[in-house]
């Protein structure tokens, strides 16, 4: 039985792996519903022009599912795999629909013929770009949970959320700050339902 014993610090690197996993699959989550409801509303001409707008699209999907979410938490519905699942479904499906009703259609996958060489000063910034978000993951995969506002209030909703399925008055009135909408705690319960756990 000795072997088949799981080390505790394997075991918990595994867990934080899992959770990272997660958290990039409700990420791109997020970006597919804000890419979908970008194509409703605008489109756009080519995939290099869709790059340029992704971050813009990243935005469009955490405020529209953050917001929808919330209008169902307080209107009873409970929050679980197949809520999520549903509502991202939904409202994707409601962008792609409203961009086809409009004549839009999907660029196609051409190449360029001629090549363009990256400048000098493209290439220093797109490095630097990398340096700087591989030094942002390592500090907040490593960084505790410090901030008041933090552990004090948003972490505790969320995690109410996510263990009793919806919104506990009478748990949300006992915190700091209960008039504050519930958006970021829904949207940190519906990251822990991708990682698996509250993290």
């Amino acid at each position: 039985m000795a072997g088949r014993e799981r080390h505790p610090r394997r075991e918990a690197s595994e867990l934080t792996g899992h959770a990272l996993a997660g958290l990039a699959a409700f990420n791109f989550f997020l970006l597919c519903i804000g890419a979908a409801v970008l194509w409703g509303s605008r489109g756009w001409t080519s995939w290099g022009e869709f790059i340029r707008l992704a971050g813009v699209a990243y935005l469009i999907g955490v405020s529209t599912f953050g917001v929808i979410v919330v209008l169902e938490l307080a209107g009873g519905i409970r929050l679980s795999w197949a809520s999520l699942l549903a509502t991202g479904s939904v409202v994707a499906a409601s962008g792609i629909i409203i961009g086809r009703r409009r004549g839009r259609k999907a660029p196609g996958l051409r190449l360029s013929s001629r090549r363009r060489t990256p400048s000098l000063v493209s290439v220093v910034c797109a490095s630097l770009a990398v340096v700087y978000f591989e030094a942002m993951f390592r500090f907040a995969r490593l960084h505790g949970l410090y901030a008041f506002d933090a552990w004090h209030f948003w972490v505790p909703k969320a995690k109410a959320i996510y263990f009793f399925g919806g919104l506990d008055h009478q748990f949300f009135t006992t915190l700091p700050n209960p008039s504050y909408p519930p958006l970021v705690p829904a949207l940190e319960a519906s990251a822990f339902h991708f990682m698996g756990t509250p993290d």
